[in-house]
């Protein structure tokens, strides 16, 4: 079941087992023109894997960004992680062609 709380996360539970709680954080893009829902740390635990629970969050998250008034749904994964990137196109992910991302150390 999905449950959800007012701090932008959602708990996924199975019998009263966490299954995993996520953060989805909201933004500002300058580059978009307007408010953006930003999916961080998408990560469902090996033993409830290949169950579509994924596909339960990243539902969730666009009904919560549509409800917020956000104009998308963003997130990062990294290049190698092929499994993961075959969950997001399956759920209507659009690979960046445009932008890169950096970061820097602290």
């Amino acid at each position: 079941t999905l449950e959800a709380n007012s701090r932008w996360t959602i708990d996924i539970v199975n019998e009263n087992d966490l299954v995993d709680l996520l953060p989805l954080l909201r933004a500002w893009s300058t580059l978009h023109g307007g408010r953006l829902a930003v999916m961080n740390d998408l990560y469902v635990d090996e033993n409830y894997r290949g169950q579509d629970i994924a596909d339960l969050f990243i539902a969730e998250y666009a009904r919560r960004g549509r409800e917020h008034s956000a104009l998308c749904l963003t997130w990062h994964t990294s290049v190698d992680n092929k499994r993961a990137q075959a969950v997001y196109e399956r759920n209507g992910g659009v690979k960046s062609t445009r932008w890169l991302d950096y970061s820097k150390p602290r």
